[in-house]
């Protein structure tokens, strides 16, 4: 009986959660035109790589295939990262430590002699993190918070940016996604106090967001000299201004 009642209030608290979060997306649209005051929407050609759902659009012009891409959060959905490999031949690095995308991965046909899974997470430190289940089984994404009030979790591996490329004998990263539900703010304040350098960043600012949140981390990239190119829902794409100035 106990246990039973703990699941309640667990989605009880969950469904306010939702709520609560569903706000901050709307406070965050009707904002949005401060976010983009300096961006660079409509100036440089665009396309969008993957699929209809979980594509990206970029700048193609700038991709070459000696690029090193890392791709964090493969969900159900590796087909950005496939079209990287297929369009271009660049290196590509996919990460993703949930039970979904392990099994996805696991099953998936894919070119490994320029495509390589990597089955960990990024945070803001070395350490193991809970991520967090979906209430739907429908739902393939995992959080770092408790977005579900779900209480069921997976424990791994997670590493910092750096700490990732020097496991794996890298000096620089042309290309990074950042689909990481959630934490997509403690990995970003991260990279940026590393003071990383990225040619294109594309990353999905999704629950929990804010408004101010997202002012904050726009800002400190185009200190890092990274500026928006575009945007899809809560996906945004910056490039950095050195090759913005070869060609704008």
């Amino acid at each position: 009986m106990l246990m039973k009642t703990e699941k309640s209030i667990r989605r009880y608290v969950g469904i306010t959660w939702r709520l609560f979060r569903g706000f901050q997306k709307v406070i965050l649209r009707v904002g949005r035109p401060v976010i983009l005051s300096n961006s660079y929407l409509n100036k440089i050609p665009l396309e969008k790589l993957g699929s209809k759902l979980n594509g990206w659009q970029v700048p193609i012009e700038y991709i070459k295939d000696d690029w090193i891409c890392y791709c964090f959060g493969v969900g159900r959905d590796a087909t950005f990262d496939m079209a990287l490999v297929d369009k271009f031949g660049c290196q590509v690095f996919s990460f993703d430590p949930t039970p979904t995308a392990l099994k996805y991965m696991e099953d998936l046909n894919y070119n490994n002699r320029l495509m390589h899974f990597y089955p960990w997470g990024i945070w803001k430190e070395d350490t193991q993190i809970k991520f967090y289940a979906a209430v739907s089984s429908n739902d393939s994404n995992f959080s770092v918070f408790d977005l579900h009030g779900s209480g069921d979790y997976v424990t791994a591996e997670c590493y910092t940016l750096s700490s990732i490329m020097r496991k794996l004998n890298h000096k620089k990263i042309d290309l990074l996604k950042i689909d990481i539900e959630g934490s997509w703010y403690e990995v970003l304040k991260q990279i940026i106090k590393d003071g990383i350098q990225v040619s294109v960043l594309c990353v999905e600012f999704d629950s929990p967001v804010s408004l101010t949140r997202v002012k904050t981390i726009v800002d400190e990239l185009t200190h890092l000299g990274l500026s928006i190119v575009s945007f899809e829902k809560n996906n945004y794409v910056f490039v950095n201004n050195s090759l913005l100035s070869e060609s704008v």
